[in-house]
């Protein structure tokens, strides 16, 4: 009788232990998307998918690296689901998507709506909200297919970890996908799309032009619609906004003369409305703390001089960012959302603010004060 119940309890137990490895997926049994590109033309969406094979990132037995290997899947259809569902067909083994660090729409997706792209990709359980999201104005395929240096896999890309570019030079802060959607989610909030393109000027190997991904403007997103492409040297202004600004450098007196070259570490600002008047007008306050590293001249050697010519330089941006922004017709301050968020009475009583804060009248302040620590001198002082 014991014996019975033995053998009972051990087939029990093995047929539970089948069951439950039926379930286990082994990971060479897998292929990881490491990043969806998303492209609309020919009234079809063309969907991308980046794999990258895991075993060329691993070490040989003699300590060396493959170069990298890089697989695009694509498939194209009537909406985003049924491109994937192309791609699953040849796949020859699944597809898991909670790898995903980056997505890259192209501008024609943009200006045909993103909105079911983004639902779409959320919906599915597998996705986070936290790849990074770009836009680009070239070839979707020819982005994701960009290696890094010494033949690493794109995993070593802007595309995928854009923060350590970001932390020695900001001027466009990459956005993930959670702000990205709450920002479409957000009255009256314009959204900044960084803009991928390929640099092929600047890097080569073995005298060979090479190929390296760059961040060359921002796409701007409106309600629902795509508003505009600015270059980057038009937007050297908008990092003085940005929430996570970690590093920028500022020529002073002006970049077309510069004397000193200023990094301002972290800074800070702030858009307060003005009360009264028929049209909504605005002061702006920056402050930051900063050190020189580069002197061209001794022409700014008083401090006092210094720390105003950096502040009149800051101002300068600022300026020239606004009147960029109604020439263009765009709310890159955001100025809308900030009525929206702390003055909603006014807002709600409007439809057409564009008109009323583009007008070229809108700032009426500026308040910068930036206060310069060091010099970085000691480090080229001479020892005698």
């Amino acid at each position: 009788m014991r014996q019975s119940w033995l053998v009972n309890l051990l087939m029990a137990l093995l047929l539970l232990a089948s069951g439950c490895d039926s379930d286990v997926k082994n990971i060479e049994h897998l292929n990881y998307v490491t990043a969806i590109g998303v492209d609309y033309r020919d009234g079809q969406v063309h969907v991308y998918i980046q794999f990258i094979d895991m075993q060329s990132e691993a070490k040989t037995s003699e300590g060396r690296k493959e170069g990298a290997r890089v697989w695009i899947g694509e498939g194209a259809g009537r909406n985003f689901e049924e491109a994937v569902f192309q791609i699953y067909q040849s796949a020859q083994e699944r597809i898991y998507w909670g790898h995903t660090t980056a997505l890259v729409f192209s501008e024609s997706l943009l200006k045909h709506g993103v909105e079911a792209v983004y639902d779409s990709i959320t919906r599915y359980s597998e996705f986070r909200y936290t790849p990074w999201v770009y836009s680009t104005r070239g070839s979707v395929k020819a982005i994701l297919q960009t290696k890094a240096f010494y033949d690493q896999s794109p995993l070593n890309t802007i595309l995928h970890v854009p923060e350590g570019i970001y932390a020695q030079t900001s001027i466009i802060e990459s956005i993930k996908l959670h702000r990205f959607v709450r920002e479409l989610r957000e009255p009256g909030y314009t959204s900044c799309i960084p803009t991928l393109a390929l640099d092929k000027r600047h890097w080569s190997q073995n005298d060979k032009k090479k190929n390296m991904l760059m961040i060359d403007g921002a796409e701007f997103y409106k309600d629902g619609k795509l508003k505009g492409f600015v270059p980057i040297k038009d937007l050297t202004g908008l990092r003085w906004f940005q929430r996570e600004t970690i590093r920028a450098g500022v020529s002073v007196p002006s970049p077309e003369e510069p004397s000193v070259q200023v990094i301002v570490n972290h800074p800070k600002s702030k858009l307060t409305r003005v009360q009264g008047g028929a049209y909504p007008k605005f002061n702006i306050s920056v402050r930051g703390k900063g050190y020189i590293v580069n002197r061209v001249d001794n022409t700014l050697t008083d401090f006092q001089q210094l720390t105003e010519a950096t502040e009149n330089a800051i101002k300068k941006e600022i300026q020239q960012l606004y009147d960029m922004s109604v020439k263009r017709k765009l709310d890159i301050m955001n100025m809308e959302y900030n009525l929206f968020r702390h003055h909603y009475v006014e807002w709600a009583a409007e439809d057409n603010w564009d008109s009323r804060l583009l007008n070229g009248e809108a700032i009426q302040q500026f308040d910068v004060h930036i206060a310069i620590k060091h010099a970085s001198a000691v480090k080229n002082q001479r020892k005698e």
